[in-house]
């Protein structure tokens, strides 16, 4: 630490001295009004104790210079956290799944025990191929889904998936159409 850093902390560390020092001077003066001595010697050793408490507690800490490594550092460890926080989504969307279907079960006396064989990507794109990455009922582009006609999640035949937008999706299952 240079000698110029020195003497900026020094004076940064002053004014909280200078009120903690009268501040105990005033509060012992009113307690202790025989002593001047020991009211000083207190008063001093009690503002500098608490000045430097201050001193450390309302800081603003150094502009922090980081280098390319330590950015790409922080940039790894980010990423960590960011793929430890979707296991722990993922391990709740399955905790949410299992206690919906116990809700079913206890409600309907059933769930919906059909479980869902996925797609490869290749079969997902010739799906979507098949159908112009169109929806079948609206011809829109986006926010497509694939669609079993017989309700089946198990039942990945061709001829069983459309390609329908998330609207026209959610009106098939709910019978509006």
């Amino acid at each position: 630490m240079s000698e110029d850093e020195i003497k900026i902390k020094i004076n940064k560390f002053i004014p909280y001295f200078v009120f903690c020092f009268g501040f105990f001077m005033i509060v012992l003066g009113l307690g202790i009004r025989e002593d001047y001595f020991l009211i000083l010697v207190v008063s001093l050793i009690m503002g500098l104790i608490f000045a430097f408490i201050f001193y450390l507690i309302f800081q603003k800490p150094e502009r922090l210079e980081l280098g390319e490594e330590e950015i790409e550092d922080s940039e790894k460890d980010i990423r960590e956290m960011e793929i430890e926080y979707e296991i722990i989504n993922m391990g709740d969307r399955r905790r949410k799944r299992e206690i919906r279907e116990e809700a079913e079960r206890r409600l309907y006396g059933k769930s919906s025990d059909k479980k869902r064989i996925s797609l490869t990507t290749e079969e997902k794109e010739m799906i979507f191929d098949k159908f112009n990455n169109k929806c079948a009922i609206c011809n829109t582009e986006e926010g497509l889904h694939i669609h079993h006609k017989d309700q089946n999640p198990q039942n990945n035949r061709l001829d069983n998936l459309l390609v329908l937008c998330g609207v026209c999706h959610k009106k098939v299952h709910m019978k509006v159409r």
